[in-house]
């Protein structure tokens, strides 16, 4: 069993943001990784992409939107840790053996990191997330104060592609989403839904 699952949601994104994302998320210095590619029904061809990668699990999904095709990715990990990464996204050489070290070290559900843009593409003009600025650790009921505590200005608190979380929380988060019974195609704010019930 791999140490970590690395969840990748595809919509339609650029090839080559694709290509780059994977190719980051395997030239990684943890090479114990279960990732897996959910595709939400992509009109875009990946079979190229998907015979360079062959140690990644494709899995093909009517388009039902991010929140389901994120949940599909859960339900697949194997792993005790799992991660989100978007695929237009890349990860440092380090990224997943710091989070793990952490999460390891911490006995934490949930790590959480800082994060960069470096594309011009991007709708943000910030170089990087100064939200956190230090180390912290929350237990309890301070989780959710922490969470709700700047009324969603602080986005490193929201997305998901800033964290590694056990598969045991996970695992909970999909039971409670899967209650709400969600009609239609949740594609926006998802992050924020999922980060709440974690």
């Amino acid at each position: 069993m791999a140490k970590l699952s690395v969840i990748v949601c595809v919509y339609n994104t650029d090839e080559k943001l694709f290509d780059d994302c994977l190719y980051s998320i395997f030239e990684s210095s943890v090479t114990d990784l279960e990732v897996i590619v959910v595709n939400d029904g992509s009109s875009v061809d990946y079979t190229k992409i998907q015979k360079k990668y062959p140690k990644a699990k494709f899995i093909k999904t009517e388009n039902n939107g991010t929140l389901s095709a994120r949940l599909t990715g859960i339900k697949a990990a194997t792993s005790p840790y799992v991660c989100f990464v978007d695929s237009d996204d890349v990860v440092s050489f380090v990224y997943f053996e710091s989070s793990l070290k952490q999460i390891e070290a911490k006995e934490a559900d949930i790590v959480l990191n800082d994060w960069a843009f470096f594309t011009e593409k991007t709708k943000y003009v910030c170089s990087n997330d100064t939200s956190i600025s230090t180390d912290f650790l929350l237990k309890g009921d301070n989780v959710l104060t922490k969470f709700f505590k700047t009324e969603g200005t602080e986005h490193s608190y929201y997305v998901l592609w800033n964290k590694i979380f056990t598969k045991k929380v996970l695992e909970k988060v999909v039971k409670e989403i899967e209650a709400l019974k969600i009609s239609g195609k949740l594609i926006f704010a998802e992050d924020t839904l999922m980060t709440y019930y974690a």
